[in-house]
């Protein structure tokens, strides 16, 4: 039986608390609760529609690799729904790494890897088995 991949991109629009996220980048100690993470309000605004994209597409038990997971609010959304799933988040930026991780742990899913050093930009040896690659970026 081969294996469906399927690569989602949804275009979101910027971000437009990016100055808050650069506030947050200035001390990762600070890094420690969910209160005190950068949001991303088109994050919160489309996780629900992408969701129900996502329930029609996988099946209840997906490996997914998502790509450039950002601030991780999509990943804990999506983790949360499809609890039988395996998921790996990914980002090129090494703040962005903490954010999701602190953002993973405080939300106790146990189906979620640590997040992935990734750039796909770059040819640097990572390599993932995944049912689903999946991007909400632009």
């Amino acid at each position: 039986m081969s294996a469906r991949c399927w690569v989602i991109s949804v275009a979101a629009s910027p971000c437009p608390s990016r100055r808050s996220h650069q506030d947050h980048r200035t001390d990762q100690t600070a890094l420690t609760h969910v209160a005190d993470l950068p949001t991303s309000p088109a994050s919160e605004r489309n996780k629900e529609p992408i969701l129900q994209g996502l329930r029609r597409l996988l099946p209840p038990d997906p490996t997914v690799l998502e790509i450039a997971s950002g601030t991780g609010q999509h990943i804990v959304h999506f983790a949360t729904a499809f609890p039988l799933g395996s998921w790996r988040p990914s980002d090129p930026d090494p703040e962005n790494l903490l954010t999701i991780a602190t953002r993973c742990d405080d939300a106790g899913l146990r189906n979620v890897h640590p997040p992935l050093a990734l750039d796909v930009h770059q040819r640097n040896g990572a390599s993932q088995t995944t049912s689903m690659p999946y991007c909400a970026s632009t």
